[in-house]
């Protein structure tokens, strides 16, 4: 719901359902902290609110939210637990939030 309300234009909407979205996937990675499927949604429900608070301009909201999103990943890289396809993901988010400290 929040990438539909985010390519809308529904900025405030995206952000509300991010967020829904983030507390729903941390209540089950603290269920099951060890799946990892799991966890990379959590990271990217973080890293999808970070966009869209940066691109509300609300820099420390997006930064805080690529923090989080990049913890959850590196854990899941030292852990061999990313899937091929989000290998990127870490390099990516670091370069995300070095942008919006540049802010």
């Amino acid at each position: 719901m929040g990438q539909v309300k985010r390519a809308q234009g529904d900025l405030a909407g995206a952000a509300q359902a991010f967020r829904q979205y983030n507390a729903i996937m941390l209540a089950l990675t603290q269920r099951d902290p060890d799946n990892a499927g799991w966890q990379r949604d959590l990271y990217m429900s973080h890293w999808n609110f970070g966009d869209v608070r940066e691109q509300q301009n609300d820099w420390n909201a997006a930064a805080e939210q690529y923090a989080q999103a990049l913890a959850i990943a590196e854990k899941l890289q030292q852990a061999d637990k990313l899937k091929a396809a989000d290998k990127g993901d870490v390099a990516r988010l670091r370069r995300d939030l070095q942008r919006v400290w540049a802010k």
